[in-house]
């Protein structure tokens, strides 16, 4: 799913046409370091004999820096990269391991920037679609763009054929606004739109419900309390998995023996820190 769940971000809150104020065109971008500790634990049957574990590896955005200081398993472990999206993975593979557990610990540094639309374009603009761009603007095999899409496109839209704006969908975990450390309970998504002129414009409808004090904020704007781990949908892993194109990716995938394993534990955990991430050495 290229872009369905982030337009619907858009379209649910009216964003298409509407102004976007986030902190002024003056504000410096807030910045935040934090270690991030990403542990999962795999229970292994009896009697298994290939089992495959991709976990997500979070990377370098404009709007974040990583610094991957460990990662440790009992197995060998390589980095993979799918080329639909370029999301980056921790890929293990072992044939007949005993029964247990198999526990994979990632350890990052992360430097997240606060991403602000500024000096946006007034009014409507037309321009071309750059083709590294028209990928957000292909369907999926999960939810169509047409039917109730369209329709609810059309009304928001005032029009506008907004199956022709690209929307881009992130995925990755909240970190909480108070600095300081403790477990994250779950996963976050946001978007982006794609304004010709100007680029990707950040969207957080989500965050914009939760706080309907900040809701023009976040209709322009991504804030630094976040690590993105992966972009799109109906994603592909790198090697391929046996099973269906995985909807999103940003908790484990297992399979064993060709099929989806679910008996997977995983927890985060955050620690804020003053260092940001160590520049990568020079090649």
């Amino acid at each position: 799913m290229r872009r369905t769940l982030a337009l619907i971000f858009l379209f649910a809150c009216g964003v298409v046409g509407v102004a976007l104020s986030p902190k002024g065109d003056d504000a410096k971008p807030a910045v935040r370091n934090f270690d991030f500790t990403y542990r999962t634990v795999v229970q292994v049957p009896d009697g298994a004999g290939r089992v495959r574990v991709w976990i997500p590896y979070p990377q370098d955005t404009p709007a974040q820096k990583v610094e991957v200081t460990s990662l440790d398993a009992p197995y060998p472990v390589r980095i993979e990269t799918e080329p639909e999206y370029g999301d980056s993975m921790a890929y293990l593979e072992v044939d007949h391991p005993q029964a247990g557990e198999i526990p994979i610990v990632l350890n990052a540094r992360v430097q997240r920037t606060e991403e602000l639309a500024k000096d946006l374009p007034s009014g409507d603009r037309d321009g071309a679609i750059p083709d590294t761009v028209k990928r957000w603007l292909e369907p999926d095999r999960l939810v169509p763009i047409n039917g109730r899409i369209a329709e609810l496109a059309k009304k928001v839209t005032a029009g506008k054929t907004a199956v022709g704006i690209p929307a881009r969908f992130s995925i990755g975990f909240p970190i909480p606004p108070d600095r300081g450390e403790g477990e994250i309970g779950g996963y976050h998504c946001w978007a982006s739109f794609w304004l010709p002129g100007y680029g990707w414009v950040p969207v957080d409808a989500s965050e914009a419900k939760k706080h309907p004090d900040k809701r023009e904020y976040f209709f322009g704007a991504h804030d630094e309390n976040r690590v993105e781990f992966s972009r799109g949908r109906d994603i592909v892993l790198s090697p391929k998995q046996d099973g269906e194109p995985l909807n999103y990716f940003v908790y484990p995938y297992v399979e064993v023996d060709g099929k989806p394993w679910t008996k997977v534990e995983h927890t985060f955990h955050y620690k804020d820190v003053d260092t940001p991430p160590a520049e990568p050495a020079a090649r």
